[in-house]
């Protein structure tokens, strides 16, 4: 017993309950945030709602902010900044996009690996043109998902139906 008064740390909480997330098994988790998609009329099938989950994991802190996170995998149609549109009309950025269009067009990933496998791949074809590690990757991010950060891009390729990813 402590004469001092108690304090509670919303923010220690916080990261705390995003840590015990993390740790869930990804198909328990999925139970959990599948509610709170619904009621966004975000319906998948159970082993999407896997694959999502797994995709949106590290930047959960609570289970109802799934819905936020898990977007980029409903959207039809992909909206771009003007700061966007300049940095994905840049001749690197065409460069970037048309190989990855020539190499998406022969395999499309069905798994994490096979994604992991086509996008270092990517990375490999375009070191020749000078074109490495965040060049070759910032354009794809920005035209599959038209934001800075989110989910891996291996993540992207996979759960999005390929006309999905050729279209945006």
């Amino acid at each position: 017993i402590s004469k001092s008064p108690a304090i509670f740390d919303q923010d220690k909480l916080n990261w705390l309950n995003g840590q015990h997330l993390r740790k869930m098994d990804d198909f328990q988790l999925a139970q959990h945030i599948k509610p709170y998609l619904e009621s966004k009329k975000m319906f998948l099938d159970n082993k999407k709602l896997s694959l999502v989950t797994a995709a949106i994991k590290s930047e959960l802190v609570t289970v109802s902010q799934a819905p936020d996170h898990a977007k980029v995998f409903f959207q039809d149609k992909v909206e771009y900044t003007n700061e966007i549109g300049k940095y994905l009309r840049e001749e690197f950025s065409k460069q970037v996009i048309s190989s990855f269009i020539e190499l998406f067009a022969d395999k499309t990933p069905t798994n994490f690996e096979e994604a992991k496998s086509l996008l270092k791949k990517h990375s490999q074809n375009l070191k020749p043109h000078g074109i490495k590690g965040k060049n070759a990757f910032m354009p794809l991010r920005l035209a599959l998902t038209g934001m800075n950060s989110g989910p891996e891009l291996f993540y992207l390729v996979t759960i999005l139906e390929s006309e999905k990813v050729r279209n945006r």
